[in-house]
């Protein structure tokens, strides 16, 4: 029994913390191969480490990126988190040649938490705004063509939401409502793929008015 309990005891140790000695090469190269193993949560301690007590070190920009990756490509992402590291990394390095990375993937973490037409819209309009900021602060960068496309694909559901709403006004005889909310969605988004649809629900909203 006495064996048993020992055994538990150092079963439940917690992992043996880094040597604060460790150069910042040293610690990025294991994050590095942590990551590729897949082995997220000791790829993060890790960085930590490096974040903790080697701030100024030339790791340093990388390993606040991978931190925010660490979120982004382990096997259930946390997008939460991860954009509040690709944040972290524009807020510390604000002209850095890999910007354009996290402005891409801070706006993918709002996208990839985009929810279905019926539901509110706060996250596609997070990720339009940051598809939008890296469009204008980085034009030469290779992520414009997919962002041009994400940010078509964000206009889409904007106005599918308000075509929604604006039907649901009108089956609720809310007939002022939908009468603005349609006219809206036909002048801002005027390239729309269901705008014969809108147009009927605009007709019906004025002709009960």
């Amino acid at each position: 029994l006495t064996a048993a309990i020992v055994g538990l005891g150092l079963g439940c140790r917690k992992p043996k913390a880094l040597d604060k000695g460790i150069s910042a090469a040293e610690l990025m190269a294991t994050a590095d191969k942590q990551m590729k193993q897949g082995k997220f949560n000791e790829a993060r301690l890790t960085l930590r480490h490096l974040e903790q007590y080697l701030p100024g070190s030339a790791e340093f920009p990388k390993a606040k990126l991978m931190l925010g990756d660490s979120f982004f490509f382990q096997g259930s992402p946390s997008y939460p988190e991860a954009e509040v590291e690709y944040a972290s990394f524009l807020n510390y390095f604000p002209r850095h040649e890999q910007r354009d990375y996290a402005l891409y993937h801070r706006a993918l973490c709002h996208f990839s938490s985009i929810e279905s037409a019926e539901r509110d819209q706060a996250e596609t309009r997070k990720a339009l705004d940051g598809f939008q900021q890296l469009l204008r602060e980085s034009p030469g960068s290779p992520y414009v063509g997919v962002t041009r496309a994400k940010i078509l694909q964000c206009w889409r559901r904007i106005a599918e939401h308000e075509l929604m709403v604006g039907v649901y006004y009108v089956n609720c005889y809310y007939y002022p409502g939908a009468e603005r909310r349609l006219k809206s969605l036909l002048e801002t988004y005027p390239d729309y793929v269901d705008r014969e649809r809108a147009y009927y629900f605009l007709g019906e909203a004025m002709r009960q008015r």
